[in-house]
């Protein structure tokens, strides 16, 4: 008999996970603060399919109310803090429109601190991730990664392919600026417990020299990189990329990400440049493109016959033509990039320059130059986000109430 076709979104065999602390809830229900609003947002921008998050204060009728609001497009799974207080939780923000969000399991492995997800990731693949938030205190955090070690030694518990969040510790002293190490007996235990599931800092394999944090304190020069993701032998194997970036969301902490494949994606490259079908209506770039074909035109004209040469001919005037029209192209869309967008990259740059000099570590004002940078990148990023939410706030206004593929989209 025919086949029965899978159930569930048919996903792509690349997947990018992030993780992110978002410091509290924000404000659900109005324009300031509205951390919510800036999450969507992000998954929808950066095209994440799997979001892990820490300190989300989240209650079930909280969890409700983010899928009344964005749920056409997040799917919460959250552990709801086992204190009074309702500090700490951890939760995974789905894109529905990425991931196939049926079939999911969840295990609170400690509630508000450590959370579990199995989900079918692509084709027979599946995916089992672990979101983490570690406690501040130095016994309080040893004695969680002991608790999570011997959970997972216990016989018929399958291990995380993923590990992320918010360890609150680093491994290694060059995670911190001043460089310092953090007290050995947490420490040991978390290399216990990564050794126990066999995982492994994605990032710091891929950069094994560079000095990045995700937490970069305000107002001061002290940073560290607390917000990692591991992941198992067989997902480093086929890992793409690992970033760590400043984005809108109104937290102190950084955004980390990874972008995995599975077993069967093959290998794609760079690929070539292409120029952007907008440049097509660029009334400045089409003038300057036809004048020099004009007077490549004029040129190969005169190259034929006795006074063609190797130097001038028809083919080697048209690929200088190719040539120059593609420096131009390129030229154009860089005085077309918005002013905003130039202005993070430029910051974003010179953060890498600076922290890249050899003298970093030991050069106090270096380190309070890039700490007033990094205010700037945050602060710069959140005027985009808002630029951004006013953008689709009136194309909702305007195309919303008539018929067409926006408004089917969005009903």
């Amino acid at each position: 008999g025919a086949q029965r076709a899978k159930k569930g979104r048919h996903t792509k065999a690349s997947l990018m996970i992030g993780s992110l602390n978002i410091c509290g809830r924000g404000n659900l229900f109005g324009t300031r603060n509205n951390k919510w609003n800036e999450i969507n947002q992000l998954l929808r921008e950066k095209k994440i399919g799997i979001l892990a998050l820490q300190e989300t204060h989240l209650d079930d009728d909280l969890t409700s109310e983010v899928h009344r609001l964005y749920g056409r497009r997040v799917r919460v799974f959250n552990s709801e803090s086992a204190n009074s207080t309702g500090a700490q939780g951890v939760a995974f923000a789905l894109n529905r429109e990425i991931v196939d969000t049926c079939g999911i399991e969840t295990e609170d492995i400690v509630p508000g601190r450590a959370l579990l997800l199995r989900m079918r990731w692509h084709a027979d693949r599946s995916l089992t991730v672990l979101n983490v938030y570690a406690p501040n205190g130095h016994t309080e955090n040893a004695a969680f990664w002991t608790t999570l070690r011997d959970h997972f030694l216990r016989a018929n518990t399958k291990k995380p392919d993923i590990v992320l969040g918010d360890f609150n510790l680093v491994e290694e002293a060059i995670d911190r600026l001043p460089a310092r190490e953090d007290p050995s007996a947490a420490v040991k235990c978390l290399k216990e417990f990564i050794d126990t599931v066999r995982v492994s800092d994605g990032w710091r394999l891929c950069e094994p020299t560079k000095k990045d944090y995700s937490f970069p304190q305000r107002g001061g020069s002290s940073s560290s990189r607390l917000d990692r993701i591991y992941a198992s032998r067989d997902i480093l194997s086929r890992a793409l990329t690992w970033e760590i970036r400043t984005t809108g969301v109104p937290t102190d902490h950084c955004l980390v990400t990874a972008t995995i494949t599975a077993a069967a994606a093959p290998y794609i490259g760079k690929g070539r440049w292409a120029m952007p079908a907008t440049l097509l209506s660029d009334s400045t770039f089409v003038e300057t493109a036809v004048r020099l074909g004009e007077e490549k035109w004029e040129k190969a004209k005169g190259a034929v016959g006795d006074n063609r040469t190797d130097d001038a001919n028809p083919q080697t005037l048209f690929k200088e033509f190719k040539d120059e029209v593609r420096a131009a192209a390129r030229r154009r869309m860089r005085e077309k990039v918005p002013k905003l967008e130039a202005a993070i990259r430029k910051t974003r740059d010179h953060i890498q320059t600076i922290s890249s000099s050899t003298s970093f570590s030991n050069d106090s004002e270096q380190q309070r130059e890039v700490g007033i940078l990094r205010d700037r990148l945050h602060g710069l990023e959140r005027k985009r986000h808002g630029q951004v939410q006013a953008s689709t706030t009136a194309r909702y206004i305007l195309n919303a109430e008539c018929p067409s593929k926006y408004w089917s989209a969005v009903n």
